[in-house]
């Protein structure tokens, strides 16, 4: 039998590519960012709202790691096991995720 922890991560890890793969595509064809940083902000301004989406990014994923660690914790039916460690792993991958494309994204500008 499947463990929960392996449905979780691989649910996890498909949502979370479909998620943000579908953005970074509507991004890519609407020739957007990724992640929204207005040019007409005050480099003070700017610092700020990247300071804010690493800020976030790292919360998504502490909170992730939280899902798992309480899902792994805890016992409980299958359902809410495995529900648990997809939503754990759904926060944890598109934190990370984002991270990453932020820092592409910033690297380019």
């Amino acid at each position: 039998m499947i463990n929960t922890l392996w449905i979780g991560l691989l649910e996890g890890l498909l949502v979370a590519i479909i998620v943000l793969g579908t953005r970074w595509v509507y991004a890519a064809r609407h020739h957007e960012q990724f992640f929204v940083i207005k040019k007409d902000l005050s480099p003070r301004n700017r610092k700020k709202r990247k300071v804010n989406l690493y800020t976030w990014n790292i919360f998504g994923i502490l909170i992730g790691i939280l899902f798992i660690v309480t899902s792994f914790v805890f016992k409980g039916s299958f359902a809410a096991i495995s529900w648990g460690y997809f939503v754990g792993f759904l926060i944890l991958f598109m934190g990370i995720g984002g991270t990453i494309l932020l820092t592409q994204e910033l690297k380019k500008a």
